[in-house]
């Protein structure tokens, strides 16, 4: 896979916004309340990265993108 720092930075975004979500929701301290973070972050993750490979998000180098590559994604 070409774009490694993409997918791992994703995986990041993902697991942050889940976090962020239940910060928000249960207050910031929630780790202990909150057991099913952990299982729903990894299943985020898992699910996010698995659709993006499939649909071929990854095997475009997107810095150089334009707006036609982007509609040929889709």
């Amino acid at each position: 896979m070409r774009n490694r720092h993409l997918f791992l930075l994703d995986a990041i975004a993902v697991i942050a916004a889940v976090w962020a979500a239940f910060a928000f929701r249960s207050g910031w301290v929630f780790l202990d309340a909150r057991p099913e973070f952990l299982p729903l972050a990894v299943g985020a993750v898992l699910v996010k990265l698995a659709t993006f490979t499939v649909f071929g998000i990854y095997q475009r180098y997107w810095r150089y993108a334009t707006f036609a590559d982007l509609m040929k994604s889709s």
